[in-house]
């Protein structure tokens, strides 16, 4: 099953977009499964999360390169800032704390762009991208790498719209764009989409008996 629709996105992604396999609440055996694959690239939303499974994988699968897609919460920083990259920076508090966390010598982040303005949504307003760029740039522990964004939870508008939007505020200094799940990976890559973050259509659905919250042995 990950086999088949592992190959089937590969032929869906062009060569100069990288996939993140998003494998929040997935078991280890099936992040072990698309590992030997060739996918090294997994996203987790949750840092008890990502940090069970970095102890759990870091001997035979040293070199997967984790990304952290969630919230950031103060309060776990120090796990958050052990991810090889983390997509939702949004703002200027948290990029100091990373900063001051990473074990890295640059720690590459997206800020991640709450195009609607929904309150409900993380990410830092279209009107104050500017002044929170700056903030990241004067850390010289960060690496900003680009953007990222998540659609809004009632989308009221189809998903290419949202992704031009992106689109139009890159700039050469971030040239990268996380954006596009599962369900609209392709709009997102023919907008410009340079990562995009697929879950359910290669991992399936997430077992309903795993938590957001798992311990050491819900993942075995």
């Amino acid at each position: 099953m990950i086999r088949e629709a592992f190959e089937a996105i590969q032929q869906r992604i062009s060569k100069n977009v990288h996939l993140l396999a998003v494998s929040k609440g997935q078991p280890t055996q099936k992040i072990k499964a698309l590992y030997e694959l060739g996918q090294r690239d997994f996203g987790e939303n949750y840092a008890l999360e990502l940090k069970t499974k970095q102890g759990a994988l870091k001997d035979k699968y040293q070199d997967i390169k984790w990304h952290f897609i969630g919230q950031i919460q103060s309060n776990k920083i120090k796990i958050i800032a052990s991810a090889h990259m983390v997509h939702t920076l949004s703002n200027s508090r948290h990029a100091k704390l990373l900063a001051e966390a990473t074990p890295y010598k640059r720690l590459p982040v997206f800020i991640q762009i709450n195009l609607s303005e929904d309150p409900n949504r993380g990410g830092v307003f279209p009107k104050d991208l500017n002044s929170l760029i700056k903030a990241v740039k004067s850390l010289h522990k960060l690496e900003l790498m680009g953007l990222m964004t998540i659609l809004p939870i009632i989308p009221k508008k189809p998903a290419s719209y949202w992704f031009k939007q992106m689109q139009e505020l890159q700039a050469p200094e971030y040239k990268e764009l996380s954006m596009g799940m599962s369900e609209d990976f392709e709009e997102a890559i023919a907008c410009g989409a340079t990562w995009v973050r697929v879950g359910s259509a290669l991992f399936g659905p997430r077992p309903p008996d795993l938590s957001c919250w798992p311990t050491p042995a819900s993942l075995r």
